[in-house]
């Protein structure tokens, strides 16, 4: 549910929040992710009890560099919100990329600090990316964000399972796949 940032109210995350977290919590699933505003206007204020995954970074659609991820939260504030997790979005091959990567870095040390597990969201895309599914720049991405301590990633699917499993092989943290249909 983190999309809001980015590209504003979409079908099914509008004003009406707290009442998606509960749909999403009567149907099975055991976390929710998203900007602060998921805790302030829609976690556990009623129905279910649920995990909460504060997302710490962002950008919006109308950026000139909507890849460029910032920090927008950070992990002392996810704590005190009783945040279960965080997650980052970093684009590997942007202009950008050092500053992002210097991001994932300290947040991780933080993370580690407090037991706090670090989903990094890991996508090869920018100016130095011709194909973001391609399976060599997917195997760059989410090593990356295991070797900076990420606990989960989640990644592009690459396009088949035979490819996928090269990305996983490379990666010591679970790999998660971004997406569905």
């Amino acid at each position: 549910m983190d999309h809001g940032l980015a590209v504003g109210p979409i079908k099914g995350i509008k004003r009406s929040l707290g009442e998606m977290v509960n749909k999403i919590a009567l149907g099975g699933a055991n976390a929710v992710l998203g900007h602060v505003g998921i805790p302030l206007y829609a976690h556990r204020g009623y129905g279910p009890d649920i995990g909460l995954i504060l997302h710490l970074s962002g950008s919006t659609s109308l950026s000139p560099k909507s890849n460029y991820k910032v920090l927008v939260n950070n992990l002392l504030d996810a704590v005190k919100l009783g945040a279960d997790g965080v997650s980052l979005h970093i684009n590997i091959g942007t202009k950008a990329d050092p500053e992002m990567l210097e991001i994932l870095g300290v947040v991780s040390c933080e993370c580690r600090e407090f037991g706090m597990p670090l989903l990094a969201m890991m996508y090869p895309r920018g100016e130095n990316i011709e194909n973001e599914h391609d399976v060599e720049v997917v195997k760059i991405a989410v090593r990356v964000a295991a070797e900076l301590g990420a606990d989960v990633v989640k990644t592009n699917w690459t396009g088949d399972p035979d490819s996928f499993s090269e990305v996983v092989e490379g990666c010591m943290a679970p790999v998660i796949i971004a997406g569905g249909g």
